[in-house]
């Protein structure tokens, strides 16, 4: 179900061009709002955990990064967030390149 969302994630924005940094950070401002019990949008926040974590799953065994066993969903959230708010240089690349860029930083393989 994850990459059937992702998948139409991609497709929707296509026709704008590709996602880049910013717009990944602007959604995932919504999924930080609702993490500390803020008023959050919900349609933005279902589209940064779809595209993370469909990124996540499209790069896991590729040896890009390489995660510890029982991770959960939020850890990976978390960390592409708080990879975002660190280097607003970067957040005009393609937003699947920020992606694995944070998860390489937190989680490179040996």
């Amino acid at each position: 179900m994850k990459k059937i969302i992702f998948l139409i994630l991609l497709i929707s924005f296509s026709f704008g061009g590709f996602i880049n940094g910013n717009r990944l950070y602007q959604w995932g401002l919504e999924y930080f709002k609702k993490s500390i019990g803020q008023n959050w949008e919900p349609v933005s926040d279902g589209f940064y955990m779809g595209y993370v974590d469909g990124v996540f799953d499209a790069y896991y065994n590729t040896f890009s990064f390489c995660p510890p066993k029982n991770i959960r969903a939020d850890q990976v959230f978390d960390i592409v967030f708080k990879y975002l708010q660190s280097h607003p240089e970067k957040r005009n690349l393609p937003a699947h390149i920020l992606v694995e860029k944070a998860l390489k930083e937190v989680w490179p393989c040996k």
